[in-house]
């Protein structure tokens, strides 16, 4: 099977599910130069792709939190560890609907000592639930303004992320652009 001559710039112009099936076949029939070709314009895409991950105001309602970031002092704190090597992040104060959303797109949580370390701990959230929150996540001992919050189940990564997100508070969201259909 003869597999076509086609430019970088032909390529470009294909959605990403044909690129990758060209670069499959291809490779497939050693046509070597279009693999290539399917292989850059993929990485430049999975680039693009990293790159629109951040928060903008006035956006926040297209955008759906791919990876949430919380300071978590002192460390650990409210952090459990399971048997089976997963581990519950501690409670925090997340949407419900953005704690569906990570899990459901197995995004990442991850734990800071301040916003500008990398993270201590960080893992992909494999489901999530809503916990109560007691005195220790308050002040001075005092009464939370919020009585739950979402504690999310972690299978733990070894990569430090850093943090993602332009809020001041103690926690940065980071966003996934939403990908255009063809």
């Amino acid at each position: 099977m003869k597999i076509p001559d086609w430019t970088q710039e032909q390529i470009s112009k294909w959605p990403t599910d044909q690129v990758k099936t060209v670069r499959d076949r291809a490779l497939l029939h050693g046509a070597q130069e279009i693999a290539d070709h399917c292989g850059q314009i993929l990485a430049e895409r999975d680039a693009t792709k990293k790159a629109a991950m951040t928060t903008q105001p006035g956006k926040r309602s297209q955008q759906n939190a791919n990876e949430l970031h919380f300071v978590c002092k002192p460390k650990d704190k409210g952090v459990t560890s399971n048997d089976d090597g997963t581990v519950w992040s501690g409670t925090w104060v997340v949407a419900k609907s953005q704690a569906e959303h990570v899990a459901k797109v197995k995004g990442m949580v991850c734990l800071h000592l301040a916003r500008a370390e990398p993270s201590y701990l960080q893992g992909i959230v494999l489901d999530w639930r809503t916990a109560e929150r007691g005195k220790t996540y308050a002040e001075d001992g005092r009464e939370t303004k919020t009585k739950h919050g979402v504690d999310f189940l972690l299978q733990l990564t070894s990569t430090p992320l850093s943090w993602k997100g332009d809020a001041t508070g103690e926690k940065g969201y980071g966003y996934e652009e939403p990908t255009e259909k063809f």
